[in-house]
């Protein structure tokens, strides 16, 4: 299944914010 660059780069975008949210998370955490 083929991607276009913007969908590649949609995707990238997605797993990058959805790291950084879970950076954000453990920083966060009270414990």
């Amino acid at each position: 299944m083929a991607l276009s660059g913007k969908q590649k780069a949609a995707m990238l975008l997605m797993s990058l914010d959805a790291a950084t949210a879970a950076e954000l998370l453990k920083g966060v955490d009270p414990e």
